[in-house]
């Protein structure tokens, strides 16, 4: 497992999720590194959208995104340990997915991305998720979306800018292996989101009784106001 995996685990177990903290360390490590940015042929505009990314999402923390712990949130220990930092405004949970019937075989696996992209990372399967965190917490799920098909083809502009830029990429040191590595990668999980065999979940969630935050789509219809 790599320190970073690990680091994400520890930091979920025993401290809890601070998202604030972090998008403030993004946005200071982004606009630290502007001109590399802008030399890639990245523009103003592009800067500034991300500095308002950051801001906006820091602000609020409405929307809490745990892409980096999809190892540690697939575990009811850690899931009671973020539901005990949630303070009871609707959060959106955003990973990546692995079907429920391989996710063992995966889990005792080695592929392509474990290998070289991400080492020590594990793909959770909704199922796995969504038990977690009825077993281990007061949360309820509000809504679940499969998104993949249209992370399918995020992918494809993905590759498609990287490769546009491949000149400049070299130009900061990397070879045509780190290009052709991250070819295959962006190829490879493309494939997955396309044929189905990867999923890309949001799942919003929120306490039980959280009525405030959740408008009434029923309001202004007879049946809202029958009482049995």
């Amino acid at each position: 497992m790599s320190s970073s995996s690990r680091l994400c685990i520890e930091h979920v177990e025993n401290i809890g999720i601070h998202y604030y903290q972090t998008l403030r360390m993004w946005r200071k490590n982004f606009l630290d590194r502007q001109k590399p940015i802008m030399a890639l042929g990245f523009d103003d505009k592009f800067i500034r959208t991300w500095e308002y990314y950051f801001d906006y999402c820091a602000a609020g923390f409405k929307t809490l995104t745990l892409g980096n712990y999809q190892v540690a949130f697939s575990r009811p220990g850690n899931v009671a340990a973020f539901a005990d930092s949630y303070k009871g405004f609707p959060s959106a949970y955003y990973f990546i997915s692995i079907p429920e019937e391989r996710y063992n075989e995966y889990r005792l696996s080695s592929d392509f991305i474990k290998e070289y992209i991400f080492p020590g990372g594990c793909l959770p399967s909704l199922a796995r998720v969504t038990s977690a965190m009825s077993s281990s917490s007061r949360l309820c799920i509000e809504h679940v979306e499969n998104i993949g098909i249209h992370y399918y083809q995020t992918l494809r502009m993905w590759r498609k800018n990287f490769l546009d830029r491949q000149k400049p990429i070299i130009a900061l040191g990397c070879d045509d292996k780190f290009i052709r590595t991250w070819e295959y990668y962006f190829d490879y999980c493309a494939a997955g989101f396309k044929t189905l065999t990867l999923g890309n979940y949001q799942v919003v969630f929120s306490r039980p009784g959280n009525v405030a935050a959740f408008a009434d789509s029923y309001k202004g219809f007879p049946s809202a106001y029958y009482v049995a």
